[in-house]
């Protein structure tokens, strides 16, 4: 399915449309391919018409792959925040652990994706994850902004990782 993910890395709409009329799978099963869905590369690339287009035409069937980027993962490092409230309406789960354990507000924690925080939560993301810090990872990278907001939404001051 490379011209189908190629097509949503760069955000075609037209091209993508074509692609999967013409018969392009927009949710590759297991093997290589399956962590780099094109809906992943259309979240991560903020390209919000074509994410749109590959959940209506299935695409999201499996909104997490298994593996550290799924879809909701690729939203949170890429920052977009019009991507992520449309993950959040189609039900994306916030709580889903990616292979090393993390959670995606541990991700925008880390990326100081404040903003993106406040969505999650608002979504009902466990705030005090057990196996990392949210807080202790925006402290080692930085990020005053994250880490105010996170001891004003009753992230535990003294967690450890």
């Amino acid at each position: 399915p490379y011209p189908l993910y190629a097509a949503a890395r760069q955000g075609h709409l037209a091209i993508v449309r074509l692609l999967l009329d013409r018969g392009a799978d927009p949710a590759p099963g297991d093997g290589r391919n399956a962590l780099r869905t094109a809906l992943c590369r259309a979240c991560f690339h903020g390209a919000g018409d074509v994410a749109q287009l590959l959940l209506d035409r299935g695409g999201g069937a499996r909104l997490a792959t298994g593996a550290v980027h799924c879809p909701l993962f690729s939203a949170v490092e890429g920052g977009h925040r019009h991507i992520l409230q449309l993950l959040l309406a189609r039900g994306v789960d916030v709580e889903y652990e990616g292979a090393d354990k993390r959670t995606a507000i541990v991700a925008a924690a880390e990326l100081g994706r404040t903003h993106l925080i406040s969505m999650l939560v608002a979504a009902g993301a466990d705030v005090n994850n057990d196996s990392w810090s949210c807080l202790t990872l925006a402290v080692i990278n930085g990020h005053l902004d994250t880490v105010e907001f996170l001891l004003q939404h009753g992230f535990d001051i003294d967690g450890q990782t």
